[in-house]
């Protein structure tokens, strides 16, 4: 695959993978030129209506994807009520 969508705990629909996870996974897909990893941001399984806690958690977790040079990330959100 040249491209990966990264998580873990797929039984709970996929979640935001650990920093070390996504270190290994970017330490591996430069061994392979052209692969790119993508990270699921995603910090609780249910709904995409996240609270004002859960969007910082969001914004960490984006933060330390880019430190660990992730290629990029993917996430949904939606407003209370869809």
């Amino acid at each position: 695959a040249r491209r990966v969508e990264l998580c873990q705990a797929l039984s709970e629909g996929g979640l935001t993978p650990s920093a070390g996870l996504v270190r290994g996974a970017v330490t591996l897909s430069r061994r392979h030129p052209g692969s790119q990893v993508f990270v699921m941001l995603r910090p609780r399984p249910g709904d995409f209506s996240y609270s004002d806690l859960e969007a910082e958690t969001l914004a960490g977790d984006l933060e330390a994807a880019a430190a660990a040079g992730a290629h990029g990330v993917v996430f949904g959100a939606l407003l209370p009520g869809g």
